[in-house]
């Protein structure tokens, strides 16, 4: 039936045009052009016969239109006839007005029309299969062009990457970002691919994405804390956070202390209250076993009840400890601490409630020993915070240092240059000051 239809636009369009034959027969222009160029295509593979040239009459119900490839001359048309007579009209097909086009669809018989009528339904779906077609044969060439392209000589091989995926998909490191289990091999003495590449091979199975949720912050009208520190033990930021306990509201409160240089936790307890007695007792005990001499440390909190506390105040004082404090409502100005507690609350073992005190104390324990000894920090340059707190960093960079040295020199056409080592910061800041230029 679509045939049928596409016979009488050829036929007509050869006097108005392909734009009015197909708008006097209700059919979308593009739609017919991408059938005729479907035809044309399918004639050509396999060595099938090329489109006839001479003319070609096609008849439907009692219209007849004879349409031509090639030079032809004249468009018979013949109108529909009655009982008692019948009318022939012969038009040069280069003279076929759009009146006498409008004219010859319009004295077409009622089954002419419902031929039409449905060669049109025909024409639509016909047009969907053809896009469809299309779209199918498109996909099937581009898939066969990369098939067909020569592989880069640096690329893995099937076999590595499949190796790669096994790592990072292991137990061991399914729960860690690409750069962590980079660190991780690269301390081991094993080079398996880049860290970029650890993520290519993620986000072509479709393993990567964002799993955390985002943040925001309200400024404040407070004076902005600025705090530097280019070495351990310089500053340190403490801050309290609640952890849900066996039943609606039920809470325990975990005062945490982290050095923002290298990021070590050290000093931490869990609490029924927040107290400043409590934080009293941790930041003594702190500052005793980490050695603290007297104007050595600044000790910065954000303005909660505990922290602004009298009786922290005068233990500063007597320690020798500067205080600072946050803005009002600015979580930014602490944003060691506050990130340290969304690594906690983060992990996958990380339970929805805990049973008891006890239990959270259990659970902290076991957190901060694997994040300070254990755990690759990003902001650190991948180190470990106790062995950054520790100075045993120069030893640790210079072994993976070497091994990705001996990576380059056992596959060079793998890298452009000499591989780049992260490298812990120079200095750590708490609201860096802009650098201002004359």
């Amino acid at each position: 039936m679509t045939a049928t239809l596409d016979g009488l636009i050829s036929g007509l369009a050869e006097g108005a045009g392909v734009e009015r034959a197909c708008r006097a027969l209700g059919t979308p222009p593009r739609s017919y052009r991408h059938r005729q160029q479907a035809r044309r295509g399918r004639a050509r593979p396999g060595g099938l016969a090329a489109p006839a040239s001479a003319a070609e009459a096609v008849t439907v119900g009692d219209v007849h239109v004879a349409t031509n490839e090639g030079p032809a001359t004249t468009t018979e048309t013949i109108l529909p006839t009655t009982a008692a007579t019948a009318t022939t009209t012969t038009v040069a097909a280069g003279t076929l007005a759009p009146e006498n086009l409008t004219a010859a669809v319009a004295s077409a018989s009622p089954a002419t029309l419902s031929i039409v009528a449905d060669a049109q339904h025909a024409s639509a779906a016909a047009d969907h299969a053809a896009t469809g077609a299309a779209s199918v044969a498109a996909a099937i060439a581009a898939t066969a062009r990369a098939a067909n392209r020569r592989p880069h000589p640096a690329s893995l091989t099937a076999g590595e990457r499949h190796d790669i995926l096994q790592i990072l998909c292991s137990e061991r490191f399914v729960d860690l970002s690409p750069r962590q289990v980079f660190m991780t091999l690269l301390d081991e003495g094993s080079y398996c691919c880049s860290v970029r590449s650890m993520y290519r091979l993620l986000e072509d199975h479709g393993l990567s994405g964002e799993r955390r949720r985002g943040g925001h912050q309200h400024p404040g009208a407070y004076p902005v804390p600025v705090i530097e520190a280019s070495r351990p033990n310089v500053a340190w930021s403490w801050d309290i956070t609640k952890l849900r306990g066996p039943a609606k509201g039920v809470l325990y409160y975990l005062y945490t202390i982290l050095d923002i240089y290298s990021r070590k936790v050290v000093g931490w307890t869990i609490a029924l209250r927040e107290s400043a007695l409590i934080a009293e007792d941790v930041i003594r005990d702190a500052v005793i076993r980490e050695g603290i001499e007297r104007d050595q440390l600044t000790l910065h909190a954000d303005r909660g009840g505990p922290m602004i506390a009298g009786g922290v105040a005068e233990l500063l004082v007597g320690l020798g400890v500067t205080k600072s404090h946050s803005r009002p409502r600015v979580s930014n100005d602490n944003p060691y601490v506050e990130s340290s507690f969304k690594t906690l609350k983060y992990r996958p073992d990380y339970p929805d409630r805990f049973a008891s005190a006890n239990t959270a104390h259990e659970w902290c324990h076991a957190f901060f020993d694997w994040y300070n000894n254990v755990h690759y920090h990003s902001g650190i340059g991948y180190l470990r915070p106790a062995d950054l707190h520790a100075n045993r960093h120069p030893e640790i960079l210079r072994k993976r240092r070497e091994v990705l040295d001996d990576a380059r020199a056992a596959h060079p056409e793998r890298f452009k240059k000499r591989p780049a080592l992260a490298q812990p910061p120079q200095r750590a800041w708490i609201n860096k000051p802009a650098i201002q230029t004359s």
